[in-house]
C-alpha cells in the first residue's frame, strides 16, 4: 500500500470529525445569536426539526411532486391556526390566526417580503419585490396613478381592447375548436395595461405568436417553482442546473420592452413640450415615473422595473382569473346564465358602461368567488420590527411570517362550501356575517395591490362583454370537488396544471339581437 494511501485513508475521519466539529460550533453560535427566537418559537406548536432540513422534511412528498395546494391546505390541517418550522436557522411561522395576520398586513414597520421573493429580483427589482424605503418611496410615486378619477378615464382603451378580444374570439367559434383560452385573455390584459398605465398601443392581441405572454408566463412559474422548492434555493445550485439562465433568458425579452416603452414615453413627452409647453401633465403611472425621473427621485433603471413588473403582476394575475371565470362559465352555465340574465336586466341592448358594473352585484360574486379559489397562495414578510399581536403575544425580528391564503380561503370554519363553487359565499348576508380577514385576494393594509381597483374594473369588463356576445362549453369533467378533483400548478395564483380548455359558442339571445358592438362606453 502507498503512503499517498495510506495518508488519506488516515485523515478521511480527521476529514469528518472536524466538519461535524465545525457543523456542532456553527450551530451553538447560531443558537446564542438566535436565542430570543428559539425561546419565543417554543412557545408555538410544531414538527420536531432536524438538523440542517429542519421541519420542512414532513412536506418531502409534495415538493417532490409539486402538489402545492395540497402542501398549502395539509400546513393548515396538520396545525391549525399557527405552526412553526424551521429550515436549517431560518425560523418560519404559518399562521391563518386573523390576529396575526391582521398585525401583520396593517404593519407599515414589516414591510418587507419574505426571503423566498428575493429570487423574483432576477426577473425584476419594482414594487411588487421592492422593500424597505424604495418600496415607500416608489408607492408614493406612483398612488395617485390609480386613483378613480384616473381609472375613469380608461373607458376608451378598455373599450377597444375588449373589442378586439370579442373579434378574436368570434373567429374561434367559426372553427368550432377547443382552445385553452388563457394567451387569448393574457393578450387582452397585456394590450389593456400597457395602453391604460404606460400609454402605449401595442394591439398585442393582434399578434398570434403570444411572445411576450410566454415570456411572462415562464419568468413567473420558474419563480415560484423555486420559491416552492427549498432544493432550489441556493444560488450556486439554481446555476448550476441551468434554470438561471432559463429564467433570465425568459426575462429579456420584457426588459426589452420595457427599454423601449420607456424610451418612446421619454422622446414623446420631449416632443409634447415643445409643441405645448404650458400643458399640464396627467396623472397616469408612466407620466408619474417619468415625473420621478425629472425630480431625481426615480433612476431611468428602476423605470424599467416598474414597467417589467407592470408586465408581470399588472397583466398575469387578470388574465388568470378571467381565464378561470370564462372556464368556470363552461363547467357551471346555470351561473354563467344568472351573469347574462343580470347583465341584460341593467343593460338591455345598449353598450355597457362602468356605471352599469357598479349595479352588476351577481357578476361581483362571481368574481370573488374565482378569487377565492385561485388566489395568491401564499403572502409572507420577514418582521423587521417588532410585531406586537395583543398583549400576550409580540413576534421578535428575524422570523419569517407566512400567511397560507389557499388555506384561510378554504377554511371550513370561515366557508359553507370551502371546496365547491358557490358564489353565494358573497352574497350581502354572507358577507356580513364572516369575519374580517378571511378573504385577502389582494392582501390588505399598507403592501396590499395597489392595483386591486383597476383589476376589478378589467375583469368585470371583459366577462359581462363575453356572457352577452357567447355562451361557453368544455369537453373536460365538472369537478365536485374543486380542490381534490383538479390538478394545479401556481404562475403568481392557482392555476388548472392542464390549461383552460373551453369552446365558444355565439349567444341565441331570448330577446331582439342586441348591438354587436357591446364594450365599454363612456357614461354621459
Amino acid at each position: 500500500m502507498s503512503a499517498a494511501v495510506v495518508i488519506g485513508t488516515s485523515l478521511t475521519p480527521l476529514l469528518f470529525f472536524f466538519l461535524a466539529l465545525t457543523y456542532v460550533v456553527y450551530s451553538l453560535t447560531q443558537r446564542w445569536k438566535l436565542r430570543r427566537i428559539i425561546q419565543f418559537m417554543s412557545q408555538i406548536p410544531g414538527p420536531p426539526a432536524l438538523p440542517i432540513i429542519g421541519t420542512f422534511y414532513i412536506f418531502l412528498d409534495q415538493l417532490r411532486t409539486m402538489d402545492v395546494t395540497k402542501f398549502l391546505l395539509d400546513v393548515v390541517e396538520s396545525f391549525p391556526e399557527t405552526s412553526r418550522h424551521w429550515l436549517n436557522f431560518t425560523p418560519y411561522i404559518v399562521t391563518t390566526d386573523r390576529e396575526i395576520v391582521a398585525a401583520l398586513t396593517s404593519s407599515r414597520d414589516n414591510v418587507t417580503k419574505a426571503k423566498e421573493y428575493e429570487s423574483l429580483r432576477l426577473i425584476s427589482a419594482g414594487l411588487f419585490s421592492s422593500t424597505g424605503n424604495l418600496w415607500r418611496k416608489t408607492r408614493r410615486i406612483v398612488n395617485p396613478g390609480f386613483r378613480t378619477s384616473v381609472l375613469d378615464s380608461f373607458d376608451e382603451n378598455f373599450s377597444h381592447h375588449v373589442q378586439v378580444f370579442l373579434d378574436a374570439v368570434e373567429e374561434r367559434v367559426k372553427t368550432g375548436e377547443e382552445f385553452n383560452v388563457f394567451r387569448m385573455v393574457h393578450s387582452f390584459t397585456l394590450d389593456a395595461v400597457i395602453d391604460n398605465m404606460l400609454g402605449v398601443r401595442l394591439d398585442i392581441q393582434k399578434e398570434k405568436t403570444y411572445r411576450l405572454s410566454r415570456c411572462v408566463e415562464k419568468a413567473v412559474d420558474m419563480f415560484f417553482e423555486r420559491s416552492f422548492n427549498p432544493l432550489l434555493w441556493p444560488d450556486l445550485v439554481y446555476s448550476l442546473i441551468g434554470k438561471k439562465k432559463i429564467m433570465l433568458e425568459a426575462s429579456a425579452e420584457m426588459r426589452r420592452l420595457a427599454e423601449e416603452v420607456l424610451n418612446e414615453r421619454i422622446a414623446h413627452r420631449e416632443r409634447q413640450r415643445k409643441e405645448n409647453p404650458t400643458a399640464e401633465t396627467p396623472q397616469y403611472f408612466m407620466e408619474l415615473l417619468l415625473n420621478g425621473i425629472e425630480s431625481g427621485e426615480v433612476t431611468k433603471q428602476q423605470c424599467v422595473e416598474e414597467i417589467i413588473e407592470l408586465f408581470l403582476a399588472g397583466s398575469l394575475t387578470s388574465a388568470i382569473t378571467i381565464s378561470w371565470m370564462i372556464k368556470g362559465a363552461a363547467m357551471y352555465p346555470h351561473l354563467s346564465e344568472k351573469v347574462y340574465e343580470e347583465v341584460m336586466s341593467v343593460c338591455g341592448n345598449r353598450k355597457i358602461t362602468y356605471d352599469d358594473l357598479s349595479k352588476l352585484t351577481y357578476l361581483d360574486m362571481i368574481v370573488k368567488e374565482t378569487l377565492r379559489h385561485c388566489t395568491l397562495p401564499v403572502i409572507g414578510r420577514e418582521i423587521t420590527s417588532e410585531l406586537k399581536v395583543n398583549d400576550k403575544m409580540t413576534i421578535p425580528p428575524g422570523i419569517n411570517v407566512i400567511v397560507p391564503l389557499f388555506g384561510l380561503h378554504h377554511d371550513p370554519r370561515y366557508w359553507e362550501k370551502p371546496n365547491e363553487f358557490y358564489p353565494e359565499h358573497f352574497s350581502p348576508e354572507n358577507e356580513g356575517k364572516r369575519p374580517k380577514g378571511t378573504f385577502l385576494p389582494f392582501s390588505s393594509g399598507p403592501r396590499n395591490c395597489i392595483g386591486n381597483k383597476y383589476a376589478m374594473r378589467a375583469m368585470k369588463c371583459l366577462l359581462a362583454n363575453v356572457v352577452l356576445r357567447f355562451t361557453v362549453s368544455t369537453s373536460e369533467p365538472v369537478p365536485k370537488d374543486i380542490i381534490h378533483d383538479l390538478q394545479y400548478k401556481i404562475v403568481f395564483l392557482i392555476c388548472p396544471k392542464h390549461g383552460w380548455n373551453v369552446r365558444f359558442h355565439n349567444r341565441v339571445h331570448k330577446s331582439e339581437n342586441p348591438s354587436s358592438e357591446l364594450t365599454l362606453a363612456t357614461p354621459a
